[in-house]
């Protein structure tokens, strides 16, 4: 029997969003210095261009993309008539901007969080786990909104250069010694 991969994702609920605890938890000194109004805007703001990311649904067409190209390698053939006998597990742990607490215009990066874990089909073993880290640059909290709204482009460029690099990482960890499909 050959070994096949099937990308999937956890329960999308189960994904925690993590920008307004952070955003909360690195703001605290700054609230201070801004208007509670203010803060509740931008920490919602933050949520609602999170959410409209699909962060989950988007690293997975990444990890997905990178696995074709591995796949569509001279040599290497994937038999798609087989079921699978193992599963490739890929999780969003968490999303969102976090950083050092000061007072005023705290510095925050952008950060993605994945669980990978390839699960052998008979029997449920864990054969394999890991967890990796995106951290974007530290940007001012002034560059993440831009008049009081959140910046859509930033954040959008982040999170895909976040799904982008961290897709090729897991996929060349998990897959250094063996190629799908090869025998």
């Amino acid at each position: 029997m050959g070994v096949k991969f099937v990308l999937q994702g956890g329960d999308p609920f189960a994904f925690l969003f993590v920008p307004p605890a952070a955003l909360m938890g690195t703001v605290v000194g700054a609230v201070r210095a801004m208007p509670a109004a203010e803060f509740d805007a931008k920490a919602q703001a933050l949520r609602t261009a999170m959410e409209e990311l699909k962060v989950p649904e988007t690293f997975r067409r990444c990890v997905a993309d990178r696995l074709q190209e591995l796949t569509s390698t001279p040599g290497s053939r994937v038999m798609f008539e087989e079921p699978a006998s193992t599963t490739l597990e890929v999780i969003v742990e968490q999303v969102g901007l976090t950083g050092a607490v000061e007072p005023i215009n705290p510095p925050l990066s952008f950060v993605l969080t994945e669980r990978t874990r390839l699960i052998r089909v008979s029997d449920g073993a864990e054969l394999y786990g890991h967890w990796l880290t995106y951290r974007g640059r530290l940007r001012s909290l002034e560059e993440w909104f831009v008049q009081n709204s959140i910046n859509s482009m930033l954040l959008r460029e982040e999170a895909d250069r976040a799904c982008r690099e961290l897709a090729e990482r897991l996929v060349d960890e998990v897959f250094l010694l063996y190629r799908p499909g090869t025998e």
